[in-house]
């Protein structure tokens, strides 16, 4: 633990956090990297909800309708962590894409 004072460091890094600063145009490059998986998480969800009525249409009624999105929700907060660990050990780009085409392929079958 640390401690710092306007006039006295404590044995503080600089940056507490162990990480080296970015420039301004490393900062915008991967907040535009970030971007368009935020828009696909968004028009994700959006999706999910536009189809709810359907969905619970084919599930014989609207007592059923909090469903699939307890569904969606759930398999989502399970695939992340999972996701998680297979970039920690094979790279974070080969995962993502990897992940992308599994989703493609998985909604080409059903």
């Amino acid at each position: 633990m640390c401690f710092s004072d306007k006039s006295v460091n404590y044995g503080c890094p600089d940056n507490v956090f162990g990480a080296a600063s970015l420039s301004v145009s490393r900062q915008l490059l991967v907040l535009a990297a970030l971007m368009p998986n935020l828009l696909l998480a968004a028009l994700d969800s959006t999706i999910v909800r536009t189809a709810m009525k359907t969905i619970a249409g084919e599930l014989m009624g609207m007592d059923q309708y909090t469903w699939p999105f307890t569904i969606y929700m759930l398999c989502s907060t399970v695939v992340i962590p999972i996701s998680g660990g297979f970039a920690d050990v094979f790279g974070r780009k080969p995962v993502f894409f990897g992940t992308a085409q599994f989703g493609s392929d998985c909604c080409a079958l059903l």
